[in-house]
């Protein structure tokens, strides 16, 4: 009428496994279907909020002029707290290399490649 302990333990077991494996394939599908458009950065500092776009569909740029002209056509703001807004296109050390290096896609991308050097 029941079955021994040893035939249930094998199938019991491998039947855990299959459902560990099928919860983590499923919580990894998850993950790829949420991708985030953006994600906030801890800076550590009181008052300041960094946010990177992870989408190079998101320009920093053309989201604050968005935010602001909602904010000019409507007379209200739809943040609580945001004082101030600033776009930030590129980060990097604080040396004259690595400025150059992160400032001349965007130089290129703004008043053009093409643009003579003047001194």
């Amino acid at each position: 009428l029941f079955p021994s302990n040893e035939d249930n333990e094998a199938p019991a077991a491998a039947g855990v496994v299959d459902i560990e494996k099928a919860i983590a394939a499923e919580a990894e599908k998850e993950k790829a279907d949420k991708k985030s458009h953006f994600q906030s950065i801890k800076t550590d500092v009181k008052g300041l909020v960094f946010v990177e776009f992870l989408t190079a569909a998101m320009n920093p740029t053309d989201v604050c002029m968005d935010i602001m002209n909602d904010v000019k056509a409507t007379g209200r703001t739809k943040t609580k707290y945001a004082v101030r807004i600033t776009p930030v296109m590129a980060t990097c050390y604080a040396r004259v290399d690595e400025i150059v290096k992160a400032a001349q896609p965007i130089i290129d991308q703004h008043i053009g490649a093409d643009t003579k050097e003047t001194t």
